[in-house]
C-alpha cells in the first residue's frame, strides 16, 4: 500500500483579520447591553422620542438579533480553529451590505428624525470604519 495523500488544508482567514473582526464582539455586546437596560434612553438618542411599548419591543427584538448573530455566532467564527475564507467572505460581504443599509439609514434619519447629533455621528463613523475595514478584506481576499 502506498502512503496516503492528504486533502490540503482550505485557505483560511489570517490571524491578523481574525484579530481585527474580533473587535466588533465587545462593541456588538455593548451595543446589546445598553439596549436592554436602557431603551428609552437609546430610542431618545436616536430618534428623539419617547418610547412606548412598541418601540421597546424592536429595541429588544434588535438586541436579540444582534446577541445572537454578531455577538453570539461571529464570536464563535472568529475563535473557531479555523475558518474556511470562502464561507467568511460571504459573512463579511453581507455585513458590507448591513454597513451601507446603516449609513443609508442614517442619512435618512438626519433628514426626517431628531437624533442626537453625537449619537448619530458615532453610528456613521462606526459604519463606515466597519464598512470600509471589510471592503479591504474582502478586496485583498479574492
Amino acid at each position: 500500500m502506498g502512503a496516503s495523500v492528504s486533502e490540503p488544508e482550505p485557505p483560511s482567514v489570517s490571524a491578523r483579520w481574525r484579530a481585527v473582526f474580533r473587535i466588533e464582539i465587545p462593541i456588538c455586546a455593548a451595543t446589546v447591553v445598553y439596549g436592554v437596560v436602557a431603551p428609552e434612553h437609546y430610542v431618545w438618542k436616536m430618534f428623539g422620542i419617547t418610547a412606548d411599548t412598541g418601540h421597546r419591543y424592536l429595541v429588544f427584538q434588535a438586541a436579540s438579533t444582534v446577541s445572537t448573530l454578531l455577538v453570539w455566532f461571529y464570536g464563535r467564527v472568529l475563535f473557531a480553529p479555523s475558518i474556511d475564507l470562502r464561507t467568511f467572505r460571504y459573512l463579511q460581504e453581507g455585513m458590507a451590505i448591513g454597513d451601507l443599509g446603516i449609513l443609508a439609514l442614517s442619512a435618512y434619519l438626519a433628514i426626517e428624525g431628531h437624533p442626537d447629533p453625537a449619537t448619530l455621528v458615532a453610528q456613521v463613523v462606526l459604519a463606515g470604519l466597519w464598512g470600509g475595514l471589510r471592503v479591504a478584506f474582502l478586496l485583498t481576499h479574492r
